[in-house]
């Protein structure tokens, strides 16, 4: 069995004809990364690049929909990153509700539209990313570690006395910050430096 055998099984299953299951290998492969290893045996292939290959599976299928649970656990750090990206890649390029499970928030504060949070099988909060990383309280009170740049942001706006919801994504954040300092509010420089 190959990589290219393992992304049709599914389709063939479906009854998709051999040429767009063609069609659709040669797009899965290049959105997740794989053409290089479609020849190659899947037992031979490395953690990360075997998850490359399972969502690969699953969206050349075309799914209105995808679930990953924890996609990213028992990965290394560069194998975690190309998962990620791909996510990326699924968010901007195609038109599908991603649904993912995963303890990583930092990543998730990056990419998530909503975040729900669960704690002994009960929704303990649901929000959009920015107002759910705005309740750092929440979030100590359950365990997690809130991520540098929303911290620093939080307390940033929190010393200046600014009342809204602070951007969540790093190249946002960086962007605020600098308008911040561009501003010159009386405090932003020392702000900023009490905050880092």
């Amino acid at each position: 069995m190959s990589v290219m055998e393992e992304i049709a099984f599914g389709l063939e299953n479906l009854g998709v004809k051999v040429d767009e299951i063609g069609r659709r290998i040669e797009w899965v492969a290049g959105l997740c990364h794989l053409e290089d290893l479609l020849d190659k045996p899947p037992f031979d292939l490395s953690g990360g690049q075997k998850q490359r290959v399972a969502i690969a599976s699953v969206l050349a299928t075309k799914p209105r929909m995808i679930i990953l649970d924890e996609p990213t656990s028992m990965l290394d750090p560069k194998s975690k990153d190309e998962v990620f990206d791909i996510l990326k890649t699924i968010k901007r390029d195609l038109s599908m509700t991603v649904i993912v499970v995963e303890h990583n928030i930092e990543k998730i504060a990056e990419l998530a539209d909503e975040v729900v949070l669960m704690g002994d099988g009960k929704i303990l909060s649901h929000a959009s990313t920015p107002e759910f990383f705005r309740n750092a309280a929440l979030l100590e009170e359950s365990g997690l570690q809130i991520p540098e740049t929303i911290r620093l942001e939080y307390d940033l706006y929190k010393k200046l006395g600014i009342d809204r919801v602070a951007p969540v994504r790093f190249d946002e954040a960086i962007v605020e910050i600098k308008a911040l300092l561009r501003a010159g509010m009386p405090t932003s420089r020392d702000a900023v430096r009490e905050a880092i």
